[in-house]
């Protein structure tokens, strides 16, 4: 591998909330994951995603 510093993630043809993510890994665990909700924070982030073209340009990785 190359070393370096890689975001890496599935991009926006691949993204997914918070709560399908926490229902994708009680699918995984067979547990019912416990959410609670609070009052959001200064600097939280509505929306993320992965800027992945380091990884794809320098790796020839793409997200599947």
């Amino acid at each position: 591998g190359k070393p370096g510093i890689y975001n890496i993630g599935g991009g926006p043809d691949y993204s997914m909330s918070l709560l399908e993510c926490v229902e994708y890994i009680g699918k995984i665990t067979g547990k019912e994951p416990v959410v609670e909700f609070e009052k959001e924070r200064l600097g939280d982030l509505l929306y993320f995603v992965c800027n992945t073209a380091k990884a794809e340009k320098e790796l020839q990785w793409r997200p599947s």
